[in-house]
């Protein structure tokens, strides 16, 4: 069996995890949220799922916390801008494989 993040709990043949919510009173509340094994399923029924390094992702698309600054800093991704002789070979590119 596949070992579960903790504080997830089954019941009725689904995972559950309890969270601590705030009302717009101000009083606490826990809300039972449905939990996914894989990140597919998350997305496919929009439940949550816990991924090991960016920890939970809610209902199959959003982050619970964000991201720290130096993660984001840290991505070596770059944009390249195209020359307009490149973007034509890409253009041209696109059609012929089409």
């Amino acid at each position: 069996m596949v070992e579960l993040p903790e504080g997830v709990y089954e019941r009725g043949g689904q995972l559950y995890r309890d969270v601590t919510r705030t009302s717009s009173d101000g009083k606490e509340y826990v809300q039972h949220r449905l939990v996914a094994l894989t990140f597919g399923e998350a997305k496919l029924k929009h439940f949550d799922w816990f991924h090991p390094k960016f920890g939970w992702i809610l209902e199959g698309y959003k982050l619970a916390k964000d991201r720290e600054v130096n993660d984001i800093m840290a991505d070596a991704s770059e944009v390249v801008i195209a020359t307009p002789e490149q973007q034509e070979q890409l253009a041209l590119a696109e059609t012929e494989g089409a």
